[in-house]
C-alpha cells in the first residue's frame, strides 16, 4: 500500500454567518423582496459600499451595492476508504467493523464573490479493509507476518488512522443564474493542498495473542476462491477479532507526527450544496 488515495463521500451540515452593519433603510416601498433577498435591506452591505446602496435606495444609482462575503462553518461524516493492493471495506461489504471505516470533519468557508470561495478541513477517520484472497507475497520480505512466525498463506488486512488538514479552492459552477433569484441546489469543484498523517495496523493475531488459523478458512468448500469469494468473506469477517495489535509496513524515511507517517498532499473532488433554509444547508461531497 505505498500509494494511497482517500476518498470520503460526506454529508455536510453547514452554517452561514454574517456580520451586520447598521445603516437606515431607504424608503423605496416599490423595492423587489422576493426569492430571498430584500435589496433595501442595508444590514448586508459593508461600510465601504454603503454610499453606493443609499445611491440605489435613492434612485440615484442603477445597481444595488455588492453584499458581504459570507463565512460558512461545516461538520461532516461519511466513508472513509484507502484505494490500495488490500480491498477496502464498509458498511456495504462486510466490514469487520463498521466505524472503522468512517471518517469525521471539521471546515471554515471563505467565500470571495459568486463563484470562488476558499475553505480550510480537517479530517479524522479510519479505513479498513482485508482480502478474501489467500497470499504468500510477505515471505522473505521482512514483513510483520514473518515476524509473527507465519509461514503459510495469509489474508491481508489492515486499519489506517488518518488525520488530513488542508486548504482547498472550492469552485461554484452553477452560481451565475441570472435569470432566477437563488440556486436551491449549488456544483461544485473542488483542489487543495495540505498534510496528512496515517498509522496502519493489521489484525495478525486473535483475542488470546495467537496466530490465526488460515488454513481453516474455505476448507469445506469446492470449487476455485473466485467462485467461493463471498463464502470465504462470511469466515474472515467472523474470524477477525478487529483489534488491529500490530504494526504495518511502514515508510521509515519519511517524518513522523503524533505516531503516524507525515507527506504532503493534495485533494480534488467535487459535491452538490442542497440550501436547506437561509442559514443551514446540505452538502454531498466526494473527495
Amino acid at each position: 500500500m505505498a500509494s494511497k488515495k482517500y476518498l470520503l463521500l460526506a454529508a455536510f451540515i453547514t452554517l452561514f454567518s454574517s456580520f451586520g452593519v447598521k445603516a437606515q433603510d431607504g424608503g423605496n416601498s416599490g423595492m423587489y423582496r422576493g426569492g430571498g433577498y430584500d435589496f433595501s435591506d442595508t444590514t448586508l452591505i459593508p461600510e465601504k459600499r454603503l454610499p453606493q446602496q443609499k445611491d440605489f435606495l435613492n434612485n440615484q444609482y442603477d445597481f444595488p451595492a455588492q453584499p458581504r462575503n459570507q463565512w460558512e462553518v461545516g461538520i461532516s461524516g461519511g466513508l472513509l476508504n484507502v484505494s490500495g493492493d488490500v480491498k477496502s471495506r464498509s458498511i456495504f461489504n462486510r466490514a469487520v467493523k463498521p466505524m472503522n471505516t468512517m471518517g469525521f470533519g471539521l471546515s471554515v468557508r471563505k467565500a470571495w464573490g459568486y463563484v470562488l470561495s476558499t475553505r480550510v478541513q480537517f479530517i479524522h477517520g479510519s479505513a479498513s479493509g482485508y482480502n478474501w484472497q489467500r497470499a504468500t507475497g510477505y515471505l522473505g520480505h521482512s514483513s510483520p507476518w514473518e515476524s509473527l512466525g507465519y509461514t503459510g498463506g495469509v489474508y491481508y488486512n489492515y486499519k489506517t488512522t488518518i488525520n488530513e488538514l488542508s486548504i482547498q479552492l472550492v469552485a461554484a459552477v452553477n452560481n451565475l443564474k441570472f435569470h432566477r433569484a437563488r440556486n436551491k441546489v449549488s456544483y461544485y469543484g473542488i483542489f487543495g493542498l495540505g498534510a496528512v498523517t496515517y498509522n496502519t495496523k493489521i489484525d495478525a493475531l486473535d483475542g488470546s495473542g495467537a496466530r490465526y488459523n488460515f488454513a481453516s478458512v474455505g476448507s469445506g468448500l469446492t470449487g476455485n476462491a473466485y467462485d467461493n469469494r463471498k463464502d470465504i468473506t462470511k469466515e474472515l469477517k467472523a474470524l477477525f477479532d478487529g483489534n488491529y495489535e500490530t504494526d504495518g509496513e511502514a515508510h521509515s524515511d519519511r517524518g513522523k507526527l503524533a505516531g503516524g507517517t507525515l507527506r504532503g498532499m493534495y485533494t480534488f473532488g467535487a459535491g452538490a450544496q442542497i440550501r436547506l433554509s437561509k442559514k443551514l444547508s446540505l452538502q454531498i461531497e466526494d473527495k
